[in-house]
């Protein structure tokens, strides 16, 4: 498991329901899962642009878990949705 924060920049604006995800693949099968702090899956997606945003419309702001799974690198953050 490598450093995610020196891999990608997760972010949430307070007030907004969508957090912007910065991840530049090294591979063509990119993808991320996002879980609450009980793990719940929350939702997951592909990673086709080195910008994502993830609509979490709906859900309390709270603190979540990103995992990126790039190639065979996992990469893992907390954030608060703002």
């Amino acid at each position: 498991m490598q450093d995610f924060q020196t891999k990608v920049k997760v972010g949430s604006q307070k007030g907004n329901s969508t957090v912007n995800m910065n991840f530049r693949s090294e591979f063509t099968q990119t993808s991320y899962e996002l879980f609450d702090t009980q793990g719940r899956a929350i939702k997951n997606g592909e990673i086709t642009s080195d910008r994502t945003t993830i609509d979490l419309a709906g859900l309390p702001k709270e603190k979540y878990i990103i995992l990126v799974l790039d190639g065979n690198r996992l990469y893992i953050q907390n954030f608060e949705l703002g």
